[in-house]
């Protein structure tokens, strides 16, 4: 028997804190409203007939918004402000070739067209915006040039090319004066690419930056200190192993965290969360446990460092905390 779905605000007091109990430990807004709607089994029963869900907090449902003027599959998209979209390359075709082609997709209207053209056919490259306004384009399969693209004129222009050909690589913004920006992982030539590369807005030329072994569908997150936390996992003979490294801008050196994940992944997302300030690792797969459902938190808080004393009956102390906790 099917019960009326209603909006969280007009649920009773108690069924609407166990909805947002629910959200809180991770399930969205609708189905969090859905578990607190079901069937006569209380609010944990939710009823196997088609619903549609109204969950009024997060502003309703996913409907149609308009068409691209062209499929894309391996695409980037950027917000040039809250009413232009910019959408770039990518292939019209599973494992077709890049796309030259650009369009500036506008939600309100949901309408898109075209704009200038890529100088170059792009799939699984990477956009970033520079302080300056403009927006870097690198990298794509086999192809290491990159250019840049000014939202005024809406114009794209070939910059200096990178030492390696890559795809799906990550570009960060560095937080230090003059915002370089840190290239990193991908694939290159059907190999994980471990070069690291920065690019200068300032000279528009890329150096190489050292290197690290990161695997493909790695994470660059960009930290308050202006650094770059890199989490991956590599091989260690027949072993794979997590791995998780800081890009220090200042010194120009990548090095192994304090404290390293429990468990290696890739294809894995990262989120950086204000207060207190911690980076969240959810997800991914590796090729020895499949995909993953754990979650791992890094603090970026400083501990006070307490002294090591022996405990009385002689056993020694007790290893400090790693700044890496699983969560349960």
């Amino acid at each position: 028997m099917s019960r009326e779905l209603k909006p969280l605000d007009a649920l009773p007091r108690t069924t609407r804190t166990e909805a947002w109990k629910q959200a809180r430990l991770g399930i969205p807004f609708f189905l969090a409203n859905l578990l607190a709607c079901g069937g006569g089994g209380g609010p944990a029963s939710v009823d196997s007939s088609p619903t549609r869900v109204r969950p009024a907090t997060v502003g309703g449902w996913f409907k149609p918004a308009g068409r691209l003027l062209q499929p894309r599959a391996g695409l980037t998209a950027v917000a040039l402000s809250s009413d232009r979209i910019l959408v770039m390359g990518g292939s019209a075709t599973p494992g077709g070739a890049g796309l030259r082609t650009a369009e500036i997709y506008t939600p309100s209207k949901r309408h898109s067209a075209l704009t200038h053209a890529l100088n170059t056919g792009r799939t699984g490259h990477s956009i970033v915006r520079l302080a300056s306004g403009q927006y870097l384009v690198s990298g794509g399969a086999d192809s290491s040039t990159c250019e840049t693209y000014d939202s005024t004129s809406g114009l794209f222009t070939l910059a200096s090319a990178m030492a390696s050909p890559r795809s799906g690589h990550t570009a960060t913004v560095m937080g230090r004066l003059p915002f370089q920006v840190l290239i990193a992982g991908g694939m290159t030539a059907g190999a994980p690419a471990t070069d690291l590369e920065r690019f200068d807005p300032a000279t528009g030329a890329f150096t190489p930056a050292g290197t690290l072994p990161l695997a493909p569908g790695h994470t660059a997150t960009r930290l308050p200190s202006g650094k770059v936390l890199l989490v991956s996992r590599n091989r260690t003979g027949a072993d794979w192993q997590p791995f998780a490294a800081l890009y220090d801008p200042a010194t120009g050196w990548a090095t192994p965290t304090t404290g390293q994940p429990s468990t290696p992944r890739e294809g894995h997302q990262a989120l950086l969360l204000a207060s207190p300030p911690k980076v969240l690792i959810l997800g991914g797969t590796n090729e020895t446990q499949g995909c993953l459902e754990g979650v791992e938190v890094l603090s970026l808080t400083r501990q006070p460092q307490k002294p090591w004393r022996p405990l009385p009956d002689g056993h020694p102390p007790k290893p400090p905390r790693q700044p890496w906790t699983p969560l349960s």
